[in-house]
């Protein structure tokens, strides 16, 4: 059995002890689930946005998605794998291809045919379906799902696997018979999602969303409230409304089916679900026959879960700032034993003996647990350093042969402690030293109990586990104790009180403001709920809002010290900030009167500046809009604009398109008397690396912009300056970057890209 034992020695770990908290070496902005896996040796950088995956992050990810095949198995899931390799006239077809912009990995085989790395597959699942010619009514629903490897080229990756350019992820899809049918579809999946995450005991919300590049007429984000989250939220207390603020119109601040404020939070988005109608099916015609032998189109959802993005917004959420927190469902391993130190009294009275006879016990007893549990065999280390690597880890089990291993009986406490291995139920249960007993005896004795014992029972065990530092536990714990609805406000107050301490400590200081808020509602002399509101405020540098919340504090106790020190330091911070905010208002009015002469050079010249709303419809826009090309790599960091030289002269950010290579080049200054024959002449001095053909020789290439109104080409003149162009009567000048297409003469590609439209030549 010995030869068996997992040992901690030979896991291969790399724990990597230095990663602080700043930044990765390459610039990649840190968080503390980025900052832990790297500690833990969970996860390695292998370049910008990518990570290898070491043992013990593959062991969680192993287990998230058998729970995550579960779950699609309960909704009649079938599971299918499908190339990472997506053909480019697939992308066409739908119109993603342009509308994905350079989030979209694309390349080209040796046949000089175009692939792309798919950060979704609609596409290519619809082609599949489209291509079973004798589909019927009688097999829809059709539930297709896989869990792979996708990429998107994110210009900015950032907090590890919370933002990555390669990714594992769960996307389903789905074909029904009727719109009826798929809305019955997307709940059942929802409720899935919802079980996997209830599973997993993580604080998520539902919230209604955009749909995207992905389209569809209904949507909605399953999000982890967080500080370090990229979505905004907006929240009703009462759980009747909760949205992404990217699909409010105007600012919104109430709920509108109870009419409370809303609240604002952000997220991490870690699971999406959209309902798609006939947006793919129609474009790959992937159709079923009814029971009338009717061919129709069979109406879509898809569905993904971040798979990757759960196992870190998991650590980002549960853990403290030193430890990992995993949710026991998906830990790699979930018993860690812990011998004597070599050399020790514990050791010498065969504490070691006995704690591998209980290990290899624990194997035969339980074999689920036979490749779960660890030996930590290094025992020139103390039990104490051990237990802290331990516990930074994040087992959420450890069982330690201490001192009273030398008892007769020997006793193993951590074992005892743990109620899987106990033998019988304690007389007494002491909520402090064993606080997973004391809620499993909550959740026996729940309904024989009034609301104000369950809340005042859940404020106790939230209390040990605040004193523990477990701070998402015990937000978990209050939580349930206001989901009693206590008719005693005092109660209530503390349990939004404490569960704002544990956010602050957690760093989610709009949630903690929130609870300050209600509490101080509540109890307004609530002396706490003010320290910390005024506290959170500080954090969130809202300086004027602490120096109101102090004041309100100190007409309860003018002797208050804490709000003596937060008072004047946020007098402090704020005569610094009202400072900071003057000087910004003088270089916010000067930048304003340059882009006013700005605009008014353009106008002189007779440019046309076309904006895209929301709406998309096309529309000339009066005033310049803000431009940032960091998507189009300029080597400019700040983000390259048009702007006007010394001498009053224009300056174009230009963008060349090669669609036969999709291939580009980017100009970042091009001066409006320039020619484009000169800059022809620099940029193929020497022929480019994809340019295998020897083709793309100025005298040998054509110029042509796009009229995208009237979807008509037009050719330009090689001899003509920048200035020229742009004054053509049909030229209008989008996102501030004047760009032009590059085909080669005659080419059988430029015959075939021009077959059919209409193109004004020279």
């Amino acid at each position: 059995m010995g030869s068996r034992r997992l040992l901690l020695s030979r896991l291969f770990q790399p724990r990597n002890l230095q990663a602080g908290g700043g930044a990765l070496a390459d610039g990649e902005p840190s968080c503390r689930s980025l900052r832990l896996m790297l500690q833990a040796g969970l996860i390695h950088p292998a370049g910008p946005g990518c990570f290898h995956y070491l043992p013990a992050a593959v062991r969680a990810l192993e287990k998230l998605v058998k729970a995550v095949d579960e779950e699609m198995r309960e909704v009649a899931g079938q599971k299918l794998s499908m190339p990472s390799l997506s053909p480019a006239e697939l992308w066409h077809k739908s119109g993603r291809w342009e509308r994905m912009g350079p989030e979209l990995f694309r390349l080209w085989d040796r046949h000089r045919k175009s692939y792309c790395l798919g950060p979704t597959h609609e596409e290519v699942v619809t082609e599949l379906v489209a291509a079973q010619s004798n589909l019927t009514h009688k097999q829809l629903p059709l539930r297709l799902y896989q869990v792979s490897r996708k990429f998107r080229d994110e210009p900015k990756p950032r907090f590890g696997l919370l933002r990555s350019r390669e990714f594992y992820m769960k996307d389903m899809y789905t074909f029904d018979a009727s719109e009826e049918a798929a809305r019955s579809t997307y709940s059942e999946v929802c409720g899935a999602y919802g079980r996997l995450l209830d599973r997993l005991r993580l604080p998520f919300v539902k919230v209604q969303a955009a749909t995207g590049n992905i389209g569809g007429s209904m949507s909605h984000e399953f999000q982890l409230p967080a500080d370090i989250g990229e979505d905004r939220l907006v929240l009703c207390p009462e759980g009747h409304f909760a949205a992404n603020v990217e699909t409010l119109n105007g600012e919104q601040t109430s709920c509108p089916t109870c009419g409370g404020k809303l609240t604002q939070t952000r997220g991490i988005e870690v699971g999406h679900t959209f309902y798609l109608g006939t947006k793919y099916s129609s474009v790959s015609n992937a159709v079923f026959y009814s029971a009338e032998n009717k061919p129709l189109l069979a109406e879509m959802g898809c569905y993904g879960l971040g798979i990757t993005r759960i196992l870190a917004a998991s650590i980002e959420v549960l853990s403290t700032e030193d430890s990992i927190r995993w949710p026991s469902l998906i830990a790699p391993y979930q018993l860690c034993f812990i011998p004597p130190k070599r050399g020790s009294r514990e050791e010498e009275e065969e504490g070691t003996a006995l704690l591998e006879r209980v290990y290899d016990d624990v194997a035969e007893a339980l074999p689920h647990l036979a490749g779960d549990s660890v030996l930590d065999d290094r025992t020139h280390l103390t039990i104490g350093k051990r237990l802290k690597d331990a516990n930074k880890l994040g087992y959420p089990f450890v069982v330690v042969a201490g001192k009273r291993v030398c008892e007769d009986p020997p006793v193993l406490e951590e074992l005892e402690a743990i109620p899987m291995f106990m033998k019988q139920c304690p007389a007494e249960i002491d909520a402090a030293r064993q606080p997973d007993l004391a809620c499993l005896q909550s959740l026996l004795f729940d309904e024989e109990q009034g609301p104000a014992e369950l809340a005042r029972m859940y404020r106790n065990e939230g209390n040990e586990y605040f004193r523990e530092k477990e701070y998402q536990k015990a937000v978990v714990a209050y939580t349930e104790g206001l989901k009693k609805k206590c008719e005693d406000p005092e109660m209530n107050a503390v349990l939004h009180t404490n569960r704002g301490a544990a956010q602050f400590y957690l760093g989610n200081y709009r949630s903690a403001l929130n609870d300050a808020i209600q509490a101080t509602k509540l109890k307004p002399t609530h002396l706490k709920a003010i320290i910390r509101g005024a506290l959170c405020h500080m954090e969130l540098k809202n300086f004027s809002e602490a120096i109101a919340w102090c004041e309100k504090g100190l007409q309860i106790d003018s002797k208050e010290k804490k709000l003596l020190e937060v008072r004047a330091k946020a007098d402090k911070l704020k005569r610094t900030q009202e400072r900071d905010a003057r000087k910004a208002k003088v270089m916010e009015k000067k930048e304003q009167r340059e882009k006013e002469i700005l605009l008014a050079a353009i106008k002189e010249r007779n440019i046309k500046l076309a904006l895209e709303p929301s709406n998309e419809e096309e529309e000339i826009s009066d005033g310049l809009a803000e431009i940032s090309l960091d998507g189009f790599q300029s080597g400019n960091t700040t983000g390259a604009k048009v702007h006007l030289d010394a001498d009053g002269n224009l300056n174009w950010p230009v963008l060349f398109l090669y669609p036969e290579h999709e291939q580009t080049d980017f100009t970042v200054a091009f001066h409006e008397n320039s020619r484009f024959i000169d800059h022809l002449m620099v940029m193929f001095a020497e022929l480019p690396p994809w340019d295998v053909e020897r083709k793309y020789l100025p005298s040998n290439l054509q110029l042509y912009f796009e009229d995208e109104e009237r979807e008509e080409m037009y050719e330009l003149n090689p001899e003509h300056t920048l200035l020229q162009v742009l004054q053509h009567k049909r030229y209008f000048v989008k996102a501030g970057t004047p760009t032009v297409l590059v085909f080669v003469k005659g080419s059988p590609y430029s015959n075939k890209y021009f077959s059919g439209k209409k193109v004004h030549r020279l």
